[in-house]
């Protein structure tokens, strides 16, 4: 904690020679980059996006740096998901100070699941929230209000954008469902756990080979072999920064077709149709 509030102190100290504006809009800071999309989705390019996890890190271990925490005390609104380790110190470095920045949690009406390992439920809840449909709706309506707190005067604006956008997202709800609804696998096989929600909104089931951040014992391969050629899974999906050699293991030996995806990609929505087309017989 001490360390943020230095970095914090420091970077106030000298932003007006370290921080350059080349853009004048207003900021709002997000935690990952699909929420960023969700903003954009209700107030267009109002504002722009500071997001605190870049492309290729961990959300679960991600640390925030030095140009984070100044972006942080220049946003006017910081939305969290309030799944994710990290944002408890976001939270603690913006209260710290007084400040004028809106705070916003995201997961307050989201149904949390717990990150299933073999059937067993885990300590924590999944973090994965903005890969579901069914949350990014729940979502985005709690980043209208916010907006509307923020510049009321541009209601009007975010209420038509927001039905517009809860159309669309309906719209990819049903696709989704109606490709998924009679495949005969049901079952994904992940490296990290990460489609949890996805799995629940249409019915599949997600078995991961990562647990509890850990790569798998000799043990836990065989039996993942086993489960594999019993419940007929065809592939495995990697995310695009996994480098280990358990996957290449696994796709040699349970004969799996490796696809990688990105959790984290701002379109989250070219994701999900992504994963639900590889998962087409």
């Amino acid at each position: 904690m001490k360390r943020y509030i230095v970095l914090l102190a420091v970077a106030l100290c000298i932003m007006g020679c370290r921080y350059e504006r080349t853009d004048s809009r207003p900021i709002i800071s997000v935690s990952v980059a699909p929420i960023g999309a969700l903003v954009e989705a209700i107030a267009g390019t109002e504002y722009r996006i500071n997001v605190m996890v870049p492309e290729g890190a961990s959300p679960e271990t991600y640390e925030l740096t030095f140009d984070q925490i100044v972006g942080l005390e220049n946003c006017r609104l910081c939305l969290l998901t309030g799944t994710l380790g990290f944002e408890q110190m976001a939270t603690k470095a913006l209260l710290s100070k007084p400040s004028s920045v809106l705070v916003q949690t995201l997961n307050d009406s989201v149904q949390l699941l717990p990150t299933v390992l073999d059937g067993l439920s885990s300590d924590g809840a999944d973090p994965h929230i903005w890969l579901s449909v069914t949350n990014a709706k729940i979502i985005s309506r709690q980043i209208y209000h916010a907006l509307c707190l923020l510049n009321p005067d541009n209601k009007e604006t975010y209420t038509h954008n927001i039905q517009q956008y809860m159309v669309h997202l309906d719209s990819l709800d049903v696709s989704l469902r109606e490709q998924l609804q009679l495949i005969p696998q049901r079952t994904i096989l992940v490296h990290h756990p990460a489609l949890g929600y996805y799995c629940r909104d249409y019915g599949l089931r997600q078995l991961s080979i990562e647990q509890n951040g850990k790569e798998p014992s000799v043990a836990r391969i065989e039996q993942l072999i086993r489960t594999c050629r019993s419940d007929s899974v065809g592939r495995l999906f990697v995310e695009r920064s996994y480098s280990g050699a358990t996957a290449d293991i696994l796709v040699r030996e349970a004969g799996l077709t490796r696809t990688e995806y990105n959790p984290l990609s701002p379109n989250w929505e070219q994701t999900l149709q992504d994963i639900t087309l590889a998962l087409q017989p």
